[in-house]
């Protein structure tokens, strides 16, 4: 069998650019006060990318059971038409494991760890493993595409191959 650590890496926006966005409050105090001076809205952080005419994007929340580390991943997942966001609405760190679009190479997967105030919007086609997170149930509202189009490819890691996600 052969057998991969990939260790966790810090999430940062320079580190993920080739995946997606990183949406955090690194750079909140730039921006634009709105609503009578209450509310300070930073630029853009990322755009939601969800197909053409026939999606649209969708606003859904999942909740993820914690994991303990080392973790074996066993299959990973990418949609071909859109991005996906995942915006933790707890205080909880969470672990994003991607690799990108394309043939998967399994030998470029690799996992970062989000703190608690960071959220990823994992571009299109991008590969991805489901949402991970650490030390308690958490949840995360997901902004994804809905549609009639088949937007969903999974690769199951084969059984002589395993990837374990180590600190």
């Amino acid at each position: 069998m052969v057998v991969r650590h990939i260790e966790l890496e810090t999430l940062s926006s320079s580190s993920f650019k080739d995946y997606g966005d990183v949406i955090d409050g690194a750079s909140i105090g730039s921006g634009s006060l709105i609503n009578n001076g209450y509310t300070l809205r930073s630029s853009e952080r990322s755009t939601v990318v969800s197909g053409d005419e026939n999606g649209s994007a969708v606003v859904t929340m999942f909740e993820t059971q914690p994991i303990e580390l080392p973790f074996r991943l066993k299959a990973l997942e990418r949609h071909p038409l859109s991005s996906q966001a995942f915006i933790n609405i707890d205080n909880n760190p969470y672990i994003v494991v991607v690799a990108k679009p394309g043939d998967l190479e399994l030998n470029e997967v690799r996992a970062f760890l989000a703190r608690p105030d960071q959220s990823v919007n994992i571009g299109r086609g991008v590969w991805h493993h489901h949402n991970l997170c650490l030390n308690s149930t958490t949840r995360f509202v997901v902004i994804e595409r809905s549609g009639p189009e088949d937007n969903f490819d999974e690769y199951l890691l084969p059984s002589d191959q395993s990837l374990l996600v180590v600190r």
